[in-house]
């Protein structure tokens, strides 16, 4: 009942921010920004957006060394696995697949597998988050935009403050649950592992800079294609708040969330909304498609694999 409502939700928030974002708009202005667009740009878009998933995959592997030596082309594979169920399925569950293939494939306990990605997307915000507010000041943004980024930043460093408690204190806490709960808060707490220190939290930081530097690259290109030189400064801004948009519970795929959130950033460097909304579509769509479709290619042919292990046992 719970999952049904917040899909409801989702799907009523996903519709509210496409109508803001479609609101005022004049269709003529947006087809001539379509119709100006080069599309060539999708590309080198595309290449940079499955380079910042490979930089993942690599961060997810120096995460996971706690427990065990993992390939990153599995842990490639279970990526895209994992944000192909992103996007077609609600309320980021896309984590849970990815954290089931990974743990199948390579008998990490799917406890501690779930456990390194809650660490990797906790750091991903704080990453963003802290590049967004380190921006913001020299970009001359209303004050609304620093308390959305504010929150964002204590929101994620709560977060981690919590793992961090919860890694340090795990033992008292299982000598207080039973049964299978007791054992899956010691597996998810083997996860947190890179969190103990042992030099690897600079090393995930520096991996996780290497993350959104690339993935910027990705959406300045579609700056690029609608043909906008902005400064530096606003792809950091532009990525916090769609990293802002996308937490708000939506349809799958952040539809309407990630346009909406995406034109107020462009908004402050005077991009006019038909344009910002183009710009928007163009990049959803270079990070929707390939990654869906590569992502499903990749289930595909794990489940084809897992059925062939059941069939010759």
């Amino acid at each position: 009942m719970v999952g049904r409502i917040r899909f409801w939700i989702g799907l009523a928030l996903s519709a509210l921010f496409l109508y803001l974002s479609f609101r005022k708009v004049d269709l003529g202005a947006l087809l001539t920004a379509f119709r100006g667009a080069s599309y060539w740009w999708a590309a080198p878009v595309v290449a940079l957006t499955f380079g910042s998933i490979w930089v993942r995959a690599v961060r997810w592997k120096v995460l996971l060394s706690p427990l065990g030596h993992v390939r990153t082309d599995r842990l490639l594979s279970a990526t895209l696995v994992g944000l192909m169920a992103n996007n077609l399925l609600p309320a980021h569950m896309g984590e849970l697949l990815r954290a089931e293939v990974i743990s199948r494939r390579e008998g990490i306990s799917w406890g501690g597998a779930l456990g390194s990605i809650v660490v990797e997307r906790t750091l991903d915000g704080l990453v963003v988050m802290a590049t967004f507010l380190g921006v913001v000041p020299f970009v001359g943004a209303p004050g609304w935009v620093r308390t959305a980024g504010a929150a964002g930043l204590g929101l994620f460093v709560c977060a981690l403050v919590a793992l961090i408690a919860l890694r340090g204190h795990v033992e008292a806490l299982i000598g207080r649950l039973s049964g299978r709960l007791g054992r899956f808060v010691e597996a998810f707490s083997e996860g947190l592992g890179a969190l103990a220190g042992g030099g690897k939290i600079p090393k995930v930081l520096l991996l996780s800079f290497g993350v959104w530097t690339v993935a910027m690259a990705a959406l300045y290109g579609s700056f690029l294609a609608f043909h906008r030189s902005l400064p530096a400064c606003s792809l950091p801004v532009v990525m916090g708040l769609m990293t802002i948009g996308v937490m708000i519970p939506s349809s799958p795929g952040y539809v309407g969330t990630l346009q909406y959130s995406c034109i107020l950033g462009l908004s402050l460097f005077g991009v006019p909304k038909e344009e910002a909304l183009g710009i928007s579509a163009f990049y959803h769509a270079t990070q929707y498609l390939p990654v869906t479709g590569v992502g499903w290619v990749l289930y595909a042919r794990t489940l084809k694999a897992d059925r062939a292990s059941i069939e010759g046992r």
